[in-house]
């Protein structure tokens, strides 16, 4: 009796266990509510809507900008080109984050020297900033209002380094009146730079104190007699300087790009002075 009691209860016991789902079942093809609760199944059309064209200008936003390293400076933005095609208008991006608008010349995409050139106000330099291109240089005209001190300074010539046509170096700054001043002290400590022009500058004793840094790269000077305080500074970096230095000390009052218009010899020693540098 006991023998017969016991085997019934393992067989209940057995198909106990037999109407229970000990094991899960296999996954099924798609979602179930058994296990998954209530679930949507993926759309079979995808529906992407993607510009019929692709924007003019990209901004600052694009990928050159994302893959830059922590505290670099974008190359220059094209803002317009002219119908010549060798002058541009572009915008620098600083460290900072300012915006600075400049004009480049450049043609073809062989590597050029690059000459940037500082001014109070860019209209001034005239045909020069051609002349100079025309010469075998990429240049960048720019506001010395904007570049107002050494670490803008340095910002763009990093960025102007990365313009396809410039050859990083063999770049230069030239600079005048205020921009001079910004050109000397910025190119003291930017290494990028290897020559400067100066062209009526305005202070004395910071000059020479950023001389001391500069040498013994290359020099170039120019004030008119008549502007006494451009004409000291002048004679007083010649005398400081212990690389290739020019003087030129010309007769009239003129001063900045100025100058460089109303005697057409001094443009011309400019520019062949620089030709000289690469």
């Amino acid at each position: 009796m006991n023998s017969l009691l016991l085997r019934f209860l393992l067989l209940a016991f057995v198909a106990a266990l037999g109407a229970c789902e000990v094991f899960e079942p296999l996954p099924t093809s798609t979602p179930t509510r058994v296990l998954t609760g209530p679930t949507l199944e993926a759309s079979p059309v995808v529906r992407g809507e993607f510009p019929t064209e692709p924007a003019l200008l990209q901004g600052q936003n694009d990928p050159t900008a994302a893959a830059l390293p922590s505290g670099g400076v974008l190359p220059p933005l094209a803002v317009a080109t002219e119908q010549d095609s060798i002058r541009q208008s572009i915008q620098v991006t600083t460290r900072a984050g300012l915006t600075l608008p400049g004009d480049l010349y450049s043609s073809g995409d062989q590597r050029w020297p690059g000459l940037l050139m500082l001014a109070p106000d860019p209209q001034a330099w005239l045909d020069l900033p051609l002349r100079l291109q025309a010469a075998g240089f990429t240049v960048l005209v720019m506001s010395s209002a904007d570049v107002s001190s050494a670490e803008v300074l340095s910002d763009v010539l990093v960025s102007f380094s990365d313009v396809g046509t410039v050859d990083p170096g063999n770049m230069g700054v030239i600079g005048a009146e205020a921009g001079a001043d910004v050109a000397l002290l910025g190119c003291a400590v930017e290494l990028l730079c290897d020559v400067v022009a100066l062209i009526s500058p305005t202070q004395h004793d910071p000059l020479l104190v950023a001389m001391q840094r500069y040498n013994p790269r290359s020099l170039f000077v120019a004030a008119s007699e008549g502007d006494t305080v451009g004409v000291a500074a002048a004679r007083a970096l010649d005398d400081y300087a212990q690389g290739e230095s020019a003087l030129e000390v010309v007769p009239g009052n003129g001063r900045g790009a100025a100058l460089l218009q109303e005697n057409a010899a001094l443009g011309d020693r400019l520019v062949a002075w620089v030709r000289g540098q690469f």
